[in-house]
């Protein structure tokens, strides 16, 4: 009977843990380490379904709605990166040393 408490306790525990960092989305969908405590919740109360389709379908259901926001932020990050990686080779070419002297 304690294991199946502690299993219980565990699942509460996460569910309730879930929940907190779904309203946190709701106020703020950039904060990474809200984002990380969810997905550790997540998988945690993905050991409590009874195959492994389960707890990809539990997965799969929660998820991809949340990572679309995140996933557009990190191609304009890329892209302004290589505009800024662009930039400075522009600069460094347009700024030939001078030769040495004779």
């Amino acid at each position: 009977m304690d294991a199946s408490m502690n299993d219980f306790d565990r699942f509460i525990l996460n569910e309730h843990e879930r929940k907190l960092c779904d309203a946190a989305y709701a106020i703020n969908p950039l904060d990474a380490d809200n984002l990380a405590k969810w997905g550790g919740a997540l998988l945690e109360l993905s050991q409590f379904q009874g195959s492994p389709s389960e707890m990809t379908q539990m997965l799969k259901g929660k998820f991809p709605r949340k990572r679309k926001a995140v996933i557009k932020y990190d191609i304009f990050g890329w892209i302004i990166l290589a505009g800024i990686v662009a930039a400075s080779v522009g600069m460094a070419k347009s700024h030939v040393p001078s030769p040495p002297p004779r």
